[in-house]
């Protein structure tokens, strides 16, 4: 054996020179390094034999005999695992030819060896089968010269992906067929006798169909579902099986079997999407999704047996397909604990200080399950500190951690205690308490420590209530020869209870310096420091107090803490205007907006953390969305972004900053329902000191009813009296007047019967005005006639009448009279 370089931060390496001694100090030690570099296999044994002097007198030497063990293992090699798992075989389905299947199919290959793998080949002997270029054919590098940096490493894989483009209709029974072939250096580990080849060439067989004829056709990804291994009567996770259309018909599934007994397909939806008698649109998919349960132990196999109208598959029952399926149960795994040392002999240590070196002890999960230790107890007056997984985590087979122990005795004499570690762990050893590791050491007298502090008081000023000062620190020094012990420290407040300081353990002034905070001892000569900040919580001269309780006999040790909070800085509310009148407003039209102006006039940023509408007729005075709208007021700070800032809180709220001596606007408009006077008010929730009198802003305003049209007219009868046949056209007027709020549209104006109108009306009068209708009668007939002036509008009824009469007669004189009579007569 040869002695490796150590790098010693503790003890020095022994000289094991022939020419030269090694000499040690009472109380010293040295290191003698030794390394195992084996030549052959299996079981090696040697000795190292160390010469001293530390024998009982009068002999002048002696030789210490340690005996050295250990044993050679092969070589690390890489191992590849393809999947599909080799030999097996790619199966691309039907393909119309000259076309490329989608998608590619993929070949993993994984290193699950323990060095890198390279591939040094991969070729298909078929071009019917090709590895796209690029990215597209996968991420596995071919490379001529195999390193450990070319390869692929440890636990690591790489991908082929693999396309079918047929040249020619596939007239063999099992269709187009080519194999891959990829060279690789995953070669069995060299013995000594047996050389190790150079490399070793694994081959995946590829199917395909080439078609012509437009028909639905059926591809399965995977062609197999491998469970591996599964715990007996537990379910595996679900393992999802593609079916994809790749022909240019619709695929119908007449029916899906699985045979074999331990592979289920769940119920509903969790089985997936495919469904018999269920169309599949050309290029489209559905999915069995499979379970593995198995009952008993050992290798289980099974198929899924598809049947479709699909053209392709097997020859005798074209459309079936198949998907192999295999698992394995295997015994639930347990887990197991086996410590490296059952018993630890601290030796003499003096009262109340820690053993200056650990011993560890080793925990080895020497199960087949994941150990998952729940907790690590330590009794008696040893301390540890582990690196072992608590659950969740856990340590895995075969993996160890380890426990460092402690010892610090706090009474004279033998002292006694265990390290028991609680897990899941399924013991394999018939002795008692194998979770237990046995502590023993021997308390020795304490030597008398001493305390000095450098100062006793510590001054902080003056600080702005609820803000945090700088750090200030108190340095603790053992001038004795012992350790001190401190079992405790108390910060006390005020008389009334208040208390405004609190402790630090990061002091800007000893950054750099060494000294650490303060622990539960202290060494003979040793400094640390107790650090502390002033954070006063309301306004005047504050006090404290600091108490250190140690193992001194002169009792607790005191240190004052004083200073002076100052009045922090304060926010107010301004509200302009402090009662806002909308004015009118048409029922159901949205108003206008209006601007509210809030202003910070403190010292301090204004939080507003909720503006709300209340009031008999909130509803009818919107604000904007936002959940506090404000904005910059750009007649005051256009530029003010701060006006936007917000904050959300744990609860979800929203917070809006307003800085000092800034204002920013929000916008309320009146968008009233219903008529009459309406009022609310705007209720502004913020941390201003003056929100007794300033919160909110009075709203009133007056909704208006929606405008009508109305029409008037002067007449709603016109009578015309005697007219002579065939004689001048009598005419009358009537007017027509808007009286409604609304503008009134004329449709149309007609005269019926022997009656004329003419008018001077516009097609759209505005309420108020009016226009005139002249009708005229000219009779075409005797006797009494009648008609109807129609005037059409957009008011309610849509027409109105006036009624027109009038006799058409003809003069004549009675018998033997020279006057003509005014009867009018037919």
């Amino acid at each position: 054996a040869s002695a490796p370089s150590v790098t010693a931060n503790i003890d020095p390496v022994c000289v094991i020179s022939p020419t030269a001694t090694s000499t040690l100090a009472p109380g010293s030690s040295c290191i003698i390094p030794v390394s195992f570099s084996p030549t052959s296999l299996g079981p090696v044994t040697a000795t190292l034999s160390i010469t001293h002097n530390g024998v009982a007198l009068p002999a002048t030497s002696a030789v210490a005999t340690i005996m050295l063990s250990g044993s050679g293992v092969p070589a690390l090699v890489p191992q590849i695992q393809i999947t599909p798992r080799n030999p097996s075989s790619i199966n691309f389905g039907t393909q119309i030819i000259n076309t490329t299947s989608t998608p590619a199919q993929t070949v993993t290959v994984s290193n699950v060896g323990t060095a890198p793998l390279n591939i040094l080949g991969a070729s298909i002997n078929n071009s019917q089968f090709s590895r796209p270029t690029g990215t597209a054919g996968g991420n596995c590098v071919v490379v001529a010269t195999p390193s450990a940096t070319t390869g692929i490493a440890q636990g690591a894989s790489c991908t082929i992906n693999l396309v079918f483009t047929p040249n020619v209709v596939s007239t063999a029974p099992n269709g187009t067929v080519g194999v891959l072939s990829i060279t690789h250096d995953a070669v069995p580990a060299p013995t000594p006798t047996v050389p190790a080849p150079t490399s070793a060439t694994a081959l995946i067989d590829l199917v395909g169909t080439g078609i012509a004829a437009p028909a639905p056709q059926i591809l399965l990804d995977p062609l197999s579902l491998a469970f591996g291994d599964q715990i007996v009567n537990e379910t595996s996770p679900a393992r999802t099986i593609t079916v994809r259309n790749i022909g240019n018909a619709n695929l119908v599934l007449a029916s899906i079997t699985i045979t074999g007994g331990n592979h289920l397909r769940p119920a509903g939806a969790s089985g997936g999407t495919c469904a018999v008698n269920t169309p599949i649109a050309p290029q489209q998919s559905c999915t069995l999704t499979l379970t593995f349960n198995p009952t008993t132990l050992g290798d289980k196999v099974g198929a899924v047996v598809i049947s479709s109208n699909a053209t392709n598959g097997v020859v005798t029952n074209p459309g079936s397909v198949s998907i192999a399926l295999t698992g394995k149960g295997i015994a639930k795994p347990v887990a197991g604990l086996l410590f490296s040392a059952r018993n630890l002999n601290f030796g003499e240590q003096t009262l109340g200080l820690t053993s200056t070196q650990n011993q560890t002890i080793t925990v080895n999960n020497n199960g087949t399950a994941n150990l998952l230790i729940t907790r690590i107890i330590g009794s008696g007056d040893f301390g540890f500190q582990s690196d072992c997984p608590i659950a969740p985590d856990f340590l895995i087979p075969a993996a160890r951690c380890s426990i460092n122990v402690n010892f610090t005795p706090v009474s004279l004499g033998q002292r006694e205690g265990s390290i028991v570690v609680e897990s899941n762990a399924v013991f394999i050893t018939a002795e008692a308490a194998p979770n237990r590791v046995t502590l023993i050491g021997v308390g020795t007298p304490v030597p008398v420590p001493a305390l000095q502090l450098d100062t006793t008081s510590l001054r902080f000023g003056s600080q702005t209530v609820g803000t945090q000062s700088d750090a200030q620190a108190v340095v603790l020094t053992n001038i004795g020869l012992a350790n001190l012990l401190i079992n405790g420290t108390t910060l006390n407040g005020d008389a009334n209870g208040n208390l405004d300081f609190v402790q630090s353990r990061s002091v800007v002034i000893l950054q750099g310096s060494g000294t650490p905070p303060c622990g539960s001892s202290l060494a003979p000569g040793a400094s640390c420091f107790y650090g502390f900040s002033f954070v006063p919580q309301s306004e005047g001269a504050k006090l404290a107090s600091f108490s250190i309780n140690t193992n001194l006999a002169t009792g607790p040790t005191l240190i004052s803490l004083s200073g002076t909070a100052t009045p922090r800085p304060r926010p107010a509310i301004s509200i302009t205007p402090t009662a806002l009148n909308m004015g009118d407003q048409i029922v159901t039209t949205p108003g206008a907006t209006r601007t509210i102006i809030v202003a910070n006039t403190g010292d301090a940023p204004l939080s507003i953390t909720a503006i709300t509408v209340s009031g008999a007729n909130a509803v009818e005075f919107a604000l904007p969305p936002e959940v506090i709208p404000f904005s910059a007021n750009p007649s005051s700070n256009p530029t003010n972004a701060r006006c936007f800032s917000s904050t959300s809180t744990t609860a979800g709220s929203v917070i809006t900053i307003i800085a000092p001596r800034t204002d920013c606007v929000f916008f309320v408009a009146f968008n009233p329902t219903s008529e009459g006077q309406k009022s609310a008010r705007i209720n502004i929730l913020s941390d201003a000191t003056n929100t007794a009198s300033v919160n909110g802003i009075d709203l009133t305003a007056n909704a208006t009813p929606i405008p009508v049209p109305r029409i008037k007219l002067s007449s709603t009868a016109l009578g015309f009296g005697n007219s002579l046949f065939i004689a001048a056209t009598q005419t009358q007027t009537i007017t027509l007047s808007s009286e409604g709020t609304a503008p009134l549209l004329v449709n149309s104006i007609l005269a019926t019967g022997d009656f004329v109108q003419t008018h001077n009306c516009p097609t759209t009068m505005l309420p108020g005005t009016n226009c005139r209708i002249t009708v005229s009668f000219s009779p075409l007939n005797l006797g009494s006639r009648t008609g109807e002036l129609q005037v059409r509008t957009n008011a309610t009824p849509t027409t109105s009448l006036v009624v027109l009469s009038g006799t058409s007669c003809r003069w004549f004189s009675l018998p033997g009279s020279r006057i003509v009579s005014t009867l009018c007569a037919p």
